[in-house]
């Protein structure tokens, strides 16, 4: 009975434990909402637009050595030498923390260095994707344009010839790979045929060398010389090299 309290106990207590974390984490995301970190906790998707603010420009004043060292002070009291242990630990503990300040805020930087270059990149990405979607369109921005005068048909003109130009590299591209598609099928069956020849010479010399052997051993038996060469391998027909220009 006291085993199944104590099971019960402790899972209540494991329940409660999880729904405390799930709390405290929505209270640290609400907290967050309403911080210049607003978008790393909101549902809207990030890119380059987006801002995250970072509290760099903090002035933190040097180390600095006292001019008195604690060392040549000499207490003669219970009470100056409990003094001046604090004294000692409160040192240690600001130097300490000091350092840890200083370390944190050069992280800082550099994660703010890191999220403008990525940000960069971002933009430059969405750039070329815009101008990706925009091909087909002349005028993909949906700002309005006068349709008349030498430079809206120059651009026309320019269009036209990009457009050109893709179709024609589009269809040299599939005409390539089509030939490489059929150089390597041909390739693969003069492959598959050199590699089924070997095969077969293989075990006709491997036959032809069993004959020979069991000859021999006749022959040595039955004490009569065996004038029949010992059969050979011969050169197998060697790997046909596949073309430079279909090796792409």
């Amino acid at each position: 009975m006291s085993t199944q309290l104590s099971d019960n106990g402790d899972e209540e207590h494991s329940v409660n434990s999880s729904s405390s974390t799930q709390e405290d984490l929505e209270t640290i995301i609400k907290q967050l909402a309403e911080t210049s970190l607003s978008k790393l906790v909101s549902s809207t998707p990030m890119n380059s637009q987006t801002d995250l603010r970072h509290a760099t420009a903090h002035t933190i004043s040097p180390i600095k050595k006292s001019r008195t060292s604690i060392t040549n002070i000499h207490p003669t009291t219970t009470n100056e030498v409990l003094l001046l242990a604090a004294l000692h630990e409160a040192e240690a503990a600001n130097a300490a923390l000091k350092k840890r300040i200083i370390a944190l805020q050069a992280s800082n930087i550099l994660n703010e260095m890191y999220c403008a270059k990525i940000r960069s990149q971002l933009a430059h990405q969405e750039s070329k994707k815009q101008a990706g979607n925009n091909g087909g369109k002349i005028l993909g921005d949906g700002l309005p344009r006068l349709l008349s005068g030498d430079v809206f048909y120059e651009r026309v003109v320019q269009f036209e010839e990009a457009q050109t130009r893709a179709a024609a590299e589009k269809r040299t591209e599939t005409e390539e790979r089509k030939r490489h598609a059929e150089a390597l099928a041909d390739w693969k069956k003069l492959e598959d045929a050199r590699k089924a020849e070997n095969k077969a010479r293989r075990e006709h010399y491997h036959e032809a060398l069993k004959i020979w052997e069991s000859e021999k051993a006749r022959a040595k038996e039955e004490k009569w010389k065996l004038t029949e060469k010992k059969p050979t391998l011969g050169k197998l027909i060697a790997a046909i090299p596949l073309a430079k220009g279909n090796c792409n």
